[in-house]
């Protein structure tokens, strides 16, 4: 099945395994999840796209903390407007700055 909504980046090797390594090896334990050389190649694929190359925008995941920021500020509520009643000193005042 393909879900077509699921980022992916395809990706070539332009330098060896253990080059692409050396970045992301202080940060994986290869002996915990078992030695396999593939799988911890798309491991540092996947690492140095999140962690160790910036992304541009910061792509869905910022979108995302964006998203939720802006939710959090609409649910809080907001201080009641007060509106000077016709010729109060209030809306007087405001009438001059209107001027």
């Amino acid at each position: 099945m393909v879900d077509r909504n699921v980022a992916f980046t395809e990706v070539r090797a332009s330098r060896g395994k253990i080059v692409r390594a050396e970045p992301v090896a202080a940060l994986y334990d290869r002996a915990a999840a078992g030695y396999s050389p593939d799988r911890v190649d798309a491991l540092v694929w996947a690492f140095s796209e999140l962690l160790v190359e910036p992304m541009p925008g910061e792509g869905l995941f910022e979108f995302y903390r964006q998203y939720g920021e802006a939710a959090a500020q609409r649910s809080k509520p907001q201080p009641a407007q007060t509106v000077p009643q016709p010729s109060s000193v209030e809306w007087s005042e405001a009438q001059k700055k209107k001027c």
